[in-house]
């Protein structure tokens, strides 16, 4: 079976450069048909996105990268015309038209509505393509390819990981670069509008107008059109590169930021990758079916999105997600050409059997990870979430803002906002008042708990910080800037001991007076526990940890391997008055390497994921006895002898 792109990329001009054949009517209803169940299932995947957007907005489940797009979108439909830092990062010109959007619905969830209509947009000029193709073969079933074609599209699981990572520029680039290739497939003059657009969505997205180009080279008779693409692509990119956008991108060339320099250095970088993360190559590209990606629609854009994602050298860029949305959009016209050819040319039983196994195969994927789209991306309960608003409503919009990654999003919306991916040597506060929201158990969080509750108990011990709000462990400090306008706040490492009542709220917490004052304590009518949540990422050895309690009853002090769900010491105390308690555990060779079980998949539906922290997680807890009265002082976990 011969599959090169030079044999199937010469077909899309022989179906759209000739002059149609006549359709019969029982086929011309078969394709309107299937048109009108494309329109169908794409308008109820949009409500399902909106939907799906809705929730993530109003549980605050908005991390980092949005909080970016959001404050750029936000200062500028306040006034701001040249907010730091947009044009410098990527030149993503097409965020001031979007800024209108601003005086029309000021909230975040309108950037997420705007990435919804883009990826289905996207999905729906690819449907019609492929359908226009389908429909240019009379010898094929219409209502089958052109289905099959929907369901590669609607069934690929990394469509909705996609639009539940915060908000990117990668989907408006995707829909005006099928925009852009399909009609420059078509020879259309409109295609200049579409890849202008693909250029104005950023120095991300610039490669896909390269990518088209590439693919177009393969059609004869649009050669020329190719090669402007691919000239225009590259040109911009180097202009950009030479204003001095993309930060550590343009770093990567040295000090002639050429394109042609910046490709050849990352070239090695991508076979290293390749090596290490095939599987996630090929879980990219099965959903919407691997033979597509060699066909003159998806060749050029395969290639160079594989190529720009793999050469980070990075898993978190190569895993199935936002950063490969081309290639959920184009690789399915190209398998359902691939498809088509190797009906006419090779077998046709071999054709409707790889149709079949096609949707059994984007089945699979879909039923595996499409449910695991909630626990993956929401990670933020309601209680939290109600927090967080009140949190959000008593911040004067003049103040700053530092948040905790997994949470700041919403935040975003104000002239200071910063976010902290693990605990810095300092902070640097410039605005009137700086609020610090800390979340240390809600979201997708990059810092470790004990760098969160180390960044609690330097605010707790500033003199210039004050406890506005706390509430289901979400945390708001409000700090007053002095008069010179500028404050450094020194934050340290996490330490090994802290009061308890830094940690999470099973019990009741007492914070009142100074920080090394404030403790847990339970309930005299009823028992459960009253610590928990005091992870300390720790690697092989042995760790011990002391408990420091006072009150009356029966308590039980436990230390856990949260990693492992395993406990590694108890001991039940009597108290009347005073007690220290102090337990021994060990992590062993024996134990995982990382803290947590990643999502992997199953069967041939695998992804290399993203890997946990390095070490284990150990926990104390305490637990008070019916008719107890315990109070929790003091917890810490330190290297045992």
């Amino acid at each position: 079976m011969n599959s090169s792109p030079a044999h199937v990329a010469h077909l899309p001009l022989r179906l759209e450069g000739a002059r149609r054949p006549a359709v019969s009517d029982t086929r011309s209803t078969a394709l309107r048909r299937s048109r009108h169940v494309g329109e169908a299932a794409l308008a109820i995947q949009l409500v399902a996105l909106l939907a799906w957007s809705g929730v993530e907005a109003a549980r605050h489940a908005q991390t980092g990268d949005f909080s970016g797009f959001y404050q750029w979108w936000y200062l500028i439909s306040h006034g701001t015309l040249n907010p730091p830092g947009l044009f410098q990062a990527q030149a993503i010109l097409i965020e001031w038209p979007l800024a209108a959007l601003g005086f029309i619905w000021p909230h975040p969830i309108t950037l997420l509505v705007v990435q919804d209509f883009a990826i289905v947009g996207a999905e729906f000029v690819a449907f019609m393509w492929l359908c226009d193709l389908v429909a240019e073969r009379p010898e094929v079933p219409a209502a089958r390819f052109c289905l099959t074609g929907l369901a590669l599209l609607v069934l690929d699981p990394w469509i909705y990981w996609s639009a539940s990572w915060d908000y990117h520029s990668e989907p408006l680039g995707t829909l005006f670069a099928v925009l852009a290739a399909r009609d420059l497939f078509r020879g259309r003059r409109i295609a200049v509008l579409w890849c202008a657009l693909t250029l104005a969505s950023g120095l991300v997205t610039t490669p896909y107008l390269v990518g088209v180009g590439i693919s177009i080279l393969f059609v004869r008779g649009r050669r020329v059109w190719g090669a402007a693409a691919i000239a225009a692509g590259t040109a911009w990119f180097e202009l950009m590169l030479k204003l001095g956008v993309g930060f550590g991108i343009a770093g990567a060339v040295g000090k002639g930021h050429q394109a042609a320099g910046l490709l050849a250095s990352r070239v090695p970088a991508a076979i290293s990758a390749l090596q290490h993360f095939w599987l996630d190559a090929i879980a990219n590209l099965a959903p919407a079916g691997i033979l597509g990606a060699v066909t003159a629609p998806a060749i050029g854009i395969t290639a160079v999105v594989m190529g720009e994602n793999f050469s980070q050298g990075i898993v978190g860029y190569v895993r199935p997600s936002f950063q490969g949305l081309p290639l959920y959009i184009f690789v399915p016209i190209g398998t359902i050409l691939a498809l088509m050819w190797l009906r006419r040319r090779i077998s046709r039983r071999l054709a409707d059997a790889l149709v079949a196994l096609s949707i059994v195969n984007v089945l699979g994927w879909a039923v595996l990870w499409i449910p695991q789209v909630v626990p993956t991306w929401l990670r933020v309960s309601p209680r939290q979430s109600e927090a967080l608003t009140h949190i959000e409503q008593i911040i004067p919009e003049r103040d700053g803002v530092v948040a905790s990654q997994g949470i700041a999003g919403d935040f975003a919306g104000r002239k200071y906002e910063n976010l902290f991916v693990s605990t810095p040597d300092y902070f640097r506060l410039t605005a009137p008042d700086t609020w610090f929201v800390i979340a240390p158990y809600s979201g997708i969080e990059t810092a470790l708990v004990a760098q969160s509750t180390q960044v609690i108990a330097t605010l707790a011990r500033d003199r210039n910080a004050k406890l506005a709000y706390v509430s289901d462990d979400v945390w708001a400090f409000r700090v007053k800037v002095p008069a010179t306008g500028i404050h450094y706040l020194p934050v340290g490492e996490p330490a090994n001991s802290y009061p308890a009542g830094l940690f999470a709220t099973y019990g009741t917490a007492v914070r009142r007076g100074p920080e090394r004052f404030w403790y847990m304590k339970g309930s005299d009518r009823a028992h459960g526990p009253i610590l928990w949540g005091d992870y300390y990422l720790k690697s092989v050895g042995h760790y011990r940890t002391t408990v420091r309690l006072a009150g009356s009853g029966e308590a039980q002090v436990q230390l856990w391997n949260v990693t492992t769900n395993r406990e590694l010491a108890e001991k039940n105390v009597a108290l009347s008055g005073r007690a220290t308690v102090s337990l021994a555990g060990s992590i062993t060779r024996r134990d995982p390497k990382r803290s947590q079980a990643a999502l992997r998949g199953g069967g041939p539906f695998q992804i290399n994921p993203v890997p946990a922290y390095p070490g284990n997680n150990l926990e104390t807890r305490v637990y008070a006895e019916s008719a107890s009265t315990i109070k929790v002082l003091h917890v810490s976990l330190t290297p045992a002898k």
